[in-house]
């Protein structure tokens, strides 16, 4: 699990990152940035109704993708909010297609080293 200080919870943080921040997109999931002004990076996980109206479908979702962020925690670029978005693919998608769209995402945009 993500500690408390690595996690998006304000509604005004939401705000900026949807309205200002940059955006990557794929079949699986949506990637929203935006530079923030500590040297963590923080996290948001969104599985809307509209991917699954069963909660503990929409529920693994989230703990896939926090498991996947929280294996790759440590090759962020500091100082960056995230919202990973799920997308309705994203339910029949195995772990391992999920893990390797989010890292090619963020490579492709240099927001993950190595």
């Amino acid at each position: 699990m993500l500690a408390r200080k690595l996690r998006i919870c304000k509604k005004s943080d939401f705000g900026k990152i949807f309205k200002s921040g940059s955006r990557s997109s794929s079949s699986l999931i949506k990637i929203f940035w935006l530079k923030n002004d500590s040297l963590k990076c923080r996290f948001a996980f969104i599985v809307a109704n509209s991917v699954s109206k069963k909660s503990t479908v929409r529920n693994k979702i989230k703990r896939r993708l926090r498991a996947i962020i929280y294996k790759h925690i440590k090759e962020f670029v500091p100082e960056f909010d995230y919202i990973i978005m799920a997308q309705k693919p994203s339910v029949e998608a195995d772990y391992q297609s999920v893990e390797m769209t989010i890292v090619d995402q963020l490579k492709k945009y240099k927001l993950l080293n190595g």
